[in-house]
């Protein structure tokens, strides 16, 4: 009797060891193969690339800068090429603060203070990060306003610390971080929203600037606008599904939250004027 009993165990135990191999393990493969297949090949665009290439100045980080200074990166992007910031975090572990403040996060996803970081330099938002050093590849530096290139060769402001083929890493002085700003962000163009406001907002190439700008604006206005083709390509996911998204339904809207080359008069016939802009956005306002 007691034989029989273990007998039985036993093949539950296998039968439920089948169950879970037959059942489970399908879903495993089908879901991992694609980026196992990318990663083989090399076509991940995130991780497998910047193992395979060494970066000698994030090296040198790495080796004579305190673990917990902060950094941020300016290359190519968001004109160009994915961005050197992963490779950065993920291969060399330096403390790039791209999440948005005030928020967890699971991944060293980006939101709109790094992406102001990047694209201005302001001064008020390297203070608002804690930003110790900057690194600027070669070339780069010819993109920010001349206000901001004549004091990249000041050393009182940035004070060259590394310097190879790739680019230059600069200290940044808190002298600097106590100047006026020079170029709108896209955080002063949303802060002219008034609270309980209708605003829509447009698509942009560069995903910060929506997602940045909806988890600012969810919290005090209504949001209008459409919706992704891939749902998960915003970062807010519940923010972007809790938003009217319907192309036709701007009678309300007073704000236009728009990239450069859109027009409000495609979504409304109310006279509109222009209330703020930068290299990325406009804010335009209707009249009527």
């Amino acid at each position: 009797m007691i034989e029989l009993l273990i007998n039985k165990r036993k093949l539950y135990r296998l039968l439920g060891f089948i169950t879970i191999i037959t059942v489970f393990c399908p879903q495993l493969v089908a879901t991992h193969l694609q980026f196992t297949n990318r990663a083989i090949f090399n076509q991940c665009d995130t991780l497998t690339d910047y193992f395979k290439v060494d970066y000698p100045a994030f090296r040198w980080f790495t080796n004579n800068i305190p673990y917990d200074k902060r950094v941020v990166i300016i290359d190519e992007y968001p004109f160009d090429k994915p961005s050197l910031t992963p490779a950065a975090i993920e291969s060399y572990g330096l403390f790039v603060p791209t999440s948005p403040l005030g928020y967890k996060v699971h991944l060293p996803e980006t939101g709109l203070e790094w992406f102001d970081a990047i694209t201005t330099l302001n001064p008020s938002i390297l203070k608002k990060l804690k930003i110790d050093y900057i690194f600027i590849k070669n070339g780069e530096e010819k993109r920010f306003s001349e206000v901001r290139q004549l004091q990249f060769k000041d050393p009182s402001l940035f004070i060259p610390k590394y310097t190879d083929t790739l680019g230059t890493l600069f200290e940044v002085n808190d002298t600097f971080k106590q100047k006026a700003d020079d170029v709108n962000t896209i955080e002063n163009i949303i802060q002219e929203i008034p609270d309980n406001s209708d605003v829509y907002i447009g698509l942009f190439k560069a995903r910060e600037i929506r997602r940045g700008a909806a988890l600012e604006l969810k919290r005090r206005v209504t949001l209008y606008g459409p919706a992704f083709a891939d749902p998960y390509v915003d970062w807010f996911v519940k923010i972007e599904t809790s938003m009217p998204q319907l192309k036709d339904t701007t009678a309300k809207v007073k704000y236009f939250l728009l990239d450069k080359t859109t027009l409000p008069a495609i979504f409304t016939d109310k006279r509109v004027v222009k209330m703020i802009d930068n290299d990325f956005t406009v804010l335009w306002k209707t009249l009527d």
